[in-house]
């Protein structure tokens, strides 16, 4: 597992941000002896995320931050063998 990321102050109440995640999780998975198609064999879960964001304290100490967010990562639960890629977005308060 690697996790990263870097923040810089705007301004007095703002930042900017990046962050990076990735990670490999082993397993002893075979796709043929779980009668699931394709050749899955002990490859490893991929999982990597990259979000930059910018955000902001109001007055009353609540953060308000707009971010993008892009991964390309296996399926979790019943999925997991599947690889896909995700872009997305939105607004978080805190």
């Amino acid at each position: 597992m690697f996790e990263t990321g870097i923040e810089r102050r705007i301004l007095n109440r703002g930042y900017m941000y990046s962050r990076f995640y990735f990670e490999n999780i082993y397993n002893d998975f075979i796709a043929k002896t779980r009668n699931y198609k394709g050749d899955w064999n002990k490859e490893p879960s991929t999982y990597r995320i990259v979000e930059n964001g910018i955000g902001f304290q109001n007055s009353r100490d609540k953060l308000i931050i707009l971010f993008f967010y892009y991964s390309k990562s296996n399926g979790r639960g019943l999925d997991f063998i599947l690889f896909s890629e995700t872009i997305g977005g939105g607004l978080r308060i805190v």
